[in-house]
């Protein structure tokens, strides 16, 4: 299948970068626009750098052989996986190795305006999906299930290729995927630097707060059978209309053999989880019975638990991979949808543009993507382009961005996949919007300094990387207390319920750097003391971390009380608050 043999793409000298503007900085690293200088000639570029801690630990041999992917495949198949995803195209290195890597920016087509008073561009990522009717009619998304079947077949497809690459997608989540209605239902990958490929993984594996397998302790990570799990999750919310449900009940409806694959799929035992292809098969059965799609429907909006269910955190970078079972072989189609009566489809973003990487990688050979990260003309102008690493793009760079720092765009979406309303309210509307947005702003800036302290403590139970972890624990508490800081300049006078907002965020995020500087004497201790992976959670530092965690979450609560109201108002995040 192999279009060329393989070898290993040249690395970029970060030198010979022309940055552009900061696009976003989170707990992994930092991204930013590159100038001057495309992919294939036509497509725009983002740099990620990683942070210190993440650099020290990062398996760049990894990223490495992800980048060396495509140029590997059958130039079909190479092109379909450009088409289809994020994918790393170059590793960025400095006088000290390797510091980061090259990807394309996220298409046009899987971007989607956010109505007035927001009035910007914000990534199409699938928790704006997870929503219910009436918040979907706010933000002017109108989806119908045969949409929703569309998309659901489209994904199966796409995961299941990847899995017969050896990719695995691991994180598999609201966050990471993005979709596209017109002309027809598509997804699009990010975060590609955190899927594990062929067994391996750039960073450590981790998993989104209301996404975990069901036996997290016990379970590997990033394998096919915690993909068809996390699909599973992922075909009920959107059909629910809700962020954390599981109920079968709206896919029965809709179809009852997809409900009953849902049930195998949430199964404890990995080996009853259905494979892609059977998704793909059943799918396309349940999309001939529904030619023409139901109309749009209200679907309650869900609950929010008091206590949600307990869970990995999100990785800095979105950090994990994962996978599936591939319905047919490649090469795939342009559509990478399961095939069927269904017609191809392409992105918004072009036929044009898909063509002419086509012809590009056919009259070069092999399709080695380093030969064609050339110097462009400036001046190609793509004002709403979303970045690929966590950041947002959009003209005016503003908050409500999905997490920073991993491998996404941003915009209008929060870490743990919920979306904010639009309306009005407050004694002056414009006023309160910007006040409020710029509270949202740090909360981006927050999300992803949460997530990473949520994998070093992990790493840390398992006596891994404790120097490095104890540098991000002291990391993650500087950048903690530079939000407090920003936040107490801030002025929410025109915020009706902003003062309690902003005063019990002030209080949440004080006790979270406490517990970060408590995690990082534990750290330090286990590294200098001796450590025992069945005796870590004893060990002095940790319960004193717990109980600062455990202000922190109730603070956090009563925040969101308060919080989302005010996001609700002037079309901001909504927040559950273990994403805060």
């Amino acid at each position: 299948m192999s279009g060329t043999t393989p070898g290993t793409t040249p690395r970029v000298r970060l030198g010979t970068l022309v940055r552009d503007e900061s696009l976003g900085k989170g707990g992994q690293g930092e991204v930013w626009a590159v100038k001057e200088r495309k992919i294939n000639n036509e497509w725009p570029i983002a740099y990620k750098q990683y942070e210190p801690p993440f650099r020290a630990t990062a398996d760049f041999a990894a990223l490495q052989a992800m980048v060396d992917l495509i140029p590997s495949l059958d130039p079909p198949v190479g092109r379909w996986l450009c088409e289809r995803s994020a994918w790393p195209a170059a590793v960025v290195e400095d006088d000290r190795g390797p510091c980061g890597f090259l990807m394309r920016k996220v298409p046009d087509a899987f971007t989607l305006p956010l109505p007035a008073p927001v009035g910007r561009r914000a990534l199409s990522a699938f928790q704006f999906l997870f929503n219910s009717q009436a918040y979907l009619d706010r933000m002017a998304i109108r989806v119908t299930d045969l949409q929703r079947l569309l998309l659901l077949q489209d994904l199966a497809g796409l995961m299941g290729r990847l899995h017969e690459l050896g990719v695995a997608v691991g994180d598999l989540s609201a966050n990471n995927l993005l979709f596209s209605l017109d002309p027809r239902p598509a997804c699009f990958f990010i975060d590609c630097d955190a899927m594990r490929l062929r067994g391996r993984s750039v960073l450590p594996q981790v998993e989104t707060a209301g996404w975990h397998v069901p036996q997290p302790k016990t379970e590997e990570l990033g394998t096919p059978q915690s993909d068809r799990y996390k699909f599973a999750l992922l075909a009920l919310r959107l059909f629910l209309g809700e962020q954390e449900g599981t109920d079968t009940g709206e896919l029965a409806r809709v179809d009852p053999a997809l409900a009953q694959l849902a049930t195998r799929g949430q199964s404890g035992d990995r080996d009853q989880r259905p494979a892609m292809g059977e998704w793909a098969a059943a799918l396309e059965q349940a999309i001939a019975r529904n030619p023409q799609g139901r109309p749009p429907r209200t679907v309650p909006a869900a609950p929010r638990p008091a206590t949600p269910p307990a869970g990995h955190a999100a990785t800095g970078a979105r950090a994990a991979a994962g996978a599936t079972v591939p319905p047919q072989r490649v090469p795939p189609r342009a559509t990478g949808g399961p095939g069927g009566t269904a017609p191809p489809k392409k992105s918004r973003a072009g036929a044009t543009l898909a063509f002419v990487l086509g012809v590009v990688l056919l009259l070069f050979g092999p399709p080695h993507l380093w030969a064609h990260l050339a110097h462009a003309t400036a001046g190609s102008g793509s004002t709403t382009s979303a970045g690929t690493d966590g950041s947002t793009l959009s003209g005016d760079g503003g908050g409500g961005g999905s997490s920073t720092g991993g491998s996404s765009g941003s915009g209008g979406t929060s870490s743990d996949g919920s979306s904010g309303s639009g309306g009005s309210g407050g004694s002056d509307g414009s006023a309160e919007q910007a006040e409020a947005t710029a509270v949202d702003q740090l909360l981006q800036k927050n999300a992803h300094t949460r997530a990473a302290v949520g994998a070093a403590v992990a790493s840390v139970m398992k006596c891994e990387s404790l120097s490095d972890s104890a540098g991000l624990f002291s990391q993650a508490a500087s950048s903690r207390r530079e939000l407090l800081d920003e936040l107490g300049g801030l002025d929410v006078s025109d915020v009706t319920g902003g003062s309690d907002a902003v005063g019990s965020l002030n209080t949440a995020w004080t006790a979270s750097a406490e517990a970060d500087d408590h995690f990082q004497a534990w750290a330090e201790g286990l590294e200098s003391d001796g450590c025992d992976p069945n005796s870590t959670a004893h060990a002095p530092g940790f319960q004193e971390a717990q109980d600062a965690s455990g202000r922190a979450t109730a603070a956090k609560q009563a925040f969101v009380a308060a919080w989302n109201p005010i996001a609700d108002r002037s079309g901001l995040t909504d927040y559950t608050w273990d994403a805060v």
